[in-house]
């Protein structure tokens, strides 16, 4: 008779957790993955939050989670007019949810935009416009604050 095969750590988990083994698992993990308050999922589903941890670590949802930021900075948004956060925490949470795309992934927007809407024909037609060369400057800071109080 051959030797059982042990059990892999998820599968140890799952066989003991009381959130695996219930009946509310999904609603648990989609509460924890959107970020919703640890306390608030332990009281609804009257779990001790220790086992949400637990459960969070060894099914991978800390994982799962850190890609929505998106929702956790939505939420601090949406919540500025009920709770006592400063007007530089909500415009901090909408820079960064500026640079946080829809993976999760920390991204660096353009900081220049061209735009043109001439054809290529029009573009070739159109007289070129020479620039005027302005005079070189090698402008330094006590330079640029001298000028700006003439």
């Amino acid at each position: 008779m051959p030797s059982p095969t042990p059990l892999s750590r998820l599968e140890l988990h799952r066989s003991r957790c009381c959130i695996c083994c219930g009946n509310h698992q999904e609603e648990i993990d989609e509460a924890f993955v959107s970020w919703e308050f640890v306390g608030h999922i332990a009281e609804e589903y009257k779990i001790n939050r220790r086992a949400i941890y637990r459960h969070a670590h060894a099914t991978g949802l800390f994982e799962k989670r850190d890609q929505n930021i998106r929702r956790a900075l939505g939420r601090i948004i949406h919540e500025a007019d009920h709770v006592a956060i400063t007007g530089d925490t909500v415009v901090r949470a909408i820079k960064i949810l500026t640079h946080v795309n829809t993976h999760g992934e920390w991204v660096q927007p353009p900081t220049q935009i061209s735009y043109s809407s001439a054809t290529a024909n029009a573009a070739a037609a159109a007289p070129v416009i020479q620039a005027r060369k302005l005079p070189k400057r090698s402008d330094t800071t006590c330079k640029v604050k001298k000028r700006l109080k003439h």
